[in-house]
C-alpha cells in the first residue's frame, strides 16, 4: 500500500511528469515515451498518446494502455530548493567544467568522473543508473571555510574535509 500511496503522489504532482525508460514511441520516435504508452497486444510495439490519438476508432482495441512506470522532474520546472542551495567546494564537473558544481552532483560510481544536473540530465537512462546522486556538503549562507566556516556544512559531521 505505501509503494502504491508515494507513486500516486508522484503522479499527482505538477512539477513531475511519468515516463517509460527505454522504450521508444514507433511513430513519432518520441523516446523516453511520457505519459500513457499503447503497447499493441502481442507485439513490441508501442505508441506514445499523440499517435495513439491518431489511430481510427476500430484499431484502438488492439492496444492496452500502460501507466508511466518512472518519474521525473518536468523540463523547465523549479529545482527543489534542497536542490540549488548547496555546492560541492572543489568539485569539478567533469563535462561543462562548472567549478564548484552547485546543487545535487552525480558521481559515476569507481571512478574519478563528477557531473552537475544539467549534464546528468542529458545522459540516457541506462547511463544514469552507473551514477549516484551526492547531495551538497555546503549551503550558499556566506563563504565557504574548511572545517565549517559560515555556510552550512554539517551534513558530514560539521565540516567538509573533516574540520
Amino acid at each position: 500500500a505505501g509503494a502504491a500511496a508515494a507513486a500516486a503522489a508522484r503522479a499527482s504532482d505538477p512539477e513531475r511528469e511519468g515516463y517509460h525508460p527505454n522504450v521508444t514511441c514507433d511513430r513519432s520516435g518520441m523516446s523516453p515515451i511520457v505519459g500513457l504508452r499503447y503497447n499493441l497486444i502481442g507485439h513490441d510495439y508501442d505508441l506514445c498518446e499523440a499517435e495513439f490519438e491518431k489511430l481510427s476508432a476500430d484499431l484502438k482495441p488492439l492496444y492496452r494502455a500502460i501507466h508511466p512506470v518512472a518519474f521525473r522532474r518536468k523540463a523547465g520546472a523549479a529545482a527543489p530548493p534542497s536542490d540549488a542551495t548547496g555546492f560541492h567546494p572543489g568539485v569539478t564537473c567533469d563535462k561543462s567544467g562548472m567549478s564548484p558544481i552547485v546543487g545535487i552532483r552525480y558521481h559515476l560510481s569507481g571512478h574519478d568522473y563528477d557531473l552537475c544536473q544539467a549534464e546528468y540530465d542529458k545522459l540516457p537512462e541506462a547511463e544514469k543508473l552507473r551514477f549516484c546522486a551526492i547531495p551538497p556538503p555546503c549551503g550558499r549562507g556566506g563563504p565557504w571555510r574548511r572545517g565549517g566556516g559560515y555556510g552550512r556544512c554539517g551534513s558530514w559531521g560539521g565540516g567538509f574535509g573533516g574540520g
